[in-house]
């Protein structure tokens, strides 16, 4: 694999990992109506050695990025979600009207 190939798919990860991000601060703030401000003055992150990451909102942790796995061409990385997302809380509001429990 040469280097063009490799950031390609770095950055396809890096897609993949802002895209549940996204997810976990609609969910924990209930709506979609939020800027990427938000995620940068109430998101955290803490990298390790490992390439292992923790993604935090407002304090809490809520995702947990396993380091990077190359199986061949194609690039993998395990996700842990430390919150859970059928919990009413974590649900957004179109979720909670579809289900049935708000009007």
């Amino acid at each position: 694999m040469n280097d063009e190939q490799h950031k390609v798919l770095m950055n396809s990860l890096v897609l993949k990992q802002d895209e549940l991000i996204m997810e976990a601060v609609s969910r924990t703030l209930g709506h979609t109506e939020w800027t990427g401000e938000t995620i940068v003055t109430r998101g955290n992150w803490r990298r390790y050695p490992d390439g292992s990451s923790v993604w935090s909102f407002d304090g809490k942790d809520m995702l947990l990025f396993e380091p990077p796995i190359l199986d061949g061409e194609n690039m993998g990385q395990p996700v842990q979600y430390l919150y859970d997302k059928r919990d009413f809380k974590y649900m957004t509001d179109e979720e909670r009207r579809d289900r049935g429990l708000i009007k």
